[in-house]
């Protein structure tokens, strides 16, 4: 009588202990389904963030290009019309000199 009882109550224990692996096995995976969830969460507004961070770049080396552009553009105006007073100055003087050699005849 005592050993049927003995082994019914380490088949009970066997079972026991086999429910509680599987409980562990099943919580454990719950918790690594959270963290693999989170990584991938965590991944996801890492390379959002990126995202913006590199069109934020893009549009300041866009501005960077347009207002340099602009410098360029600036400049070679101001050397154009710093080439057409020059031109203008010229002409004045070849119109002043024009105007005594035309009055000396």
């Amino acid at each position: 009588m005592k050993y049927r009882n003995s082994k019914f109550l380490l088949i009970e224990l066997l079972i026991l202990i086999t429910l509680i692996s599987f409980s562990t096995i099943n919580a454990t995976d719950n918790t690594t389904d959270t963290i693999t969830t989170h990584e991938n969460t965590q991944h996801t507004i890492d390379t959002q963030k990126n995202t913006n961070l590199i069109k934020t770049q893009q549009n300041q080396q866009t501005i960077t290009n347009s207002k340099n552009e602009n410098n360029i553009i600036n400049n070679q105006t101001k050397e154009k019309i710093k080439t057409n007073i020059t031109t203008l100055n010229k002409n004045k003087n070849t119109t002043k000199i024009t105007k005594k050699k035309i009055q000396q005849q």
